[in-house]
């Protein structure tokens, strides 16, 4: 068998120990190191993963100093993930890293640099992209039972507030960031991305609604203008007085998606209303 790749993990929260799990179960990787906020609770967690050998280190530079590692997996806070993933690329180490890249269109352009000139290997997870539904929804597209897109929506409303647990962070403005984009409104961008592609053109708006505790407009609208001539829109609120609810439309030629349901008359004749997916919705915020 080729050589197993040493996997170093920062952060070890909800999304830490999925990561953990998935290339604990590749049979080309190994967790062999981590760190947290407390190392004596980080080193607790990795025991209760069944990694008893695992190295914990009480600092990230500690961690990354470490040449037997060749991956890194940066699950930490927001304002902290372009100046990791640029510091472990340029210790010549692979970076895969939760969303988003930078906090801005600067640190993004950062972190590609560094990724381009170290000739390291990165990928950002978007795990919206792995739900049930989202995978069938693109399916249809690629089998063109939908024909060509010509419209796409997808937002959410989902209600945050000092309950969260990452509302030190994403529910205050660090220097640049973060905004409602960031924080849950870029699952729904990288959806639409994936179904109809580049985007071409936006234009927005943001507001307050009633909540005063956030630093950033917790609201968001954007209209988007796809390289293939298809039009879209998008939202996210985190100030809503009602139940998690995630949205999807598109519209192509040949038929329509609208949220777990489908309408493919083309594909379907005598299809007369609306038929339903049995699959999974992401319809909470965890997705």
């Amino acid at each position: 068998m080729s050589k197993k790749y040493n996997v170093g993990v920062f952060g070890i929260g909800a999304a830490a120990r999925e990561y953990i799990k998935a290339f604990e179960k590749n049979a080309v990787t190994q967790v062999v190191a981590a760190v947290g906020r407390d190392a004596v609770q980080t080193g607790q967690r990795m025991r209760d993963l069944g990694l008893d050998k695992c190295i914990v280190y009480k600092t990230y530079d500690e961690m990354i100093d470490d040449e037997e590692l060749d991956i890194i997996v940066n699950t930490g806070p927001h304002q902290m993930h372009a100046a990791e993933i640029i510091k472990a690329a340029d210790k010549g180490m692979h970076v895969m890293f939760e969303k988003p890249a930078g906090m801005n269109f600067a640190e993004v352009m950062q972190v590609y640099d560094a990724v381009t000139l170290n000739g390291v290997k990165s990928q950002q997870g978007t795990p919206i992209l792995l739900n049930p539904f989202v995978k069938n929804a693109l399916k249809f597209i690629q089998d063109d039972m939908l024909g060509e897109i010509f419209y796409i929506q997808a937002g959410n409303s989902h209600e945050l507030g000092p309950w969260w647990n990452g509302w030190t962070w994403g529910g205050n403005t660090i220097k640049g960031g973060p905004s409602a984009v960031l924080v849950t409104g870029i699952h729904a961008i990288a959806f639409m991305m994936k179904c109809a592609g580049d985007v071409e053109e936006v234009s927005g708006y943001q507001t307050w609604g009633h909540r005063d505790d956030f630093e950033y407009a917790p609201t968001f609208t954007a209209s988007l203008k796809f390289k293939s001539g298809a039009v879209g829109s998008t939202y996210s609120t985190y100030e809503n007085r009602s139940p998690y609810t995630r949205n999807f439309i598109i519209h192509g030629t040949k038929g329509s998606i609208y949220d777990d349901k489908f309408f493919l008359k083309e594909s379907f004749p005598g299809q007369a209303d609306w038929q339903k997916f049995s699959t999974i919705m992401p319809d909470r915020g965890a997705v």
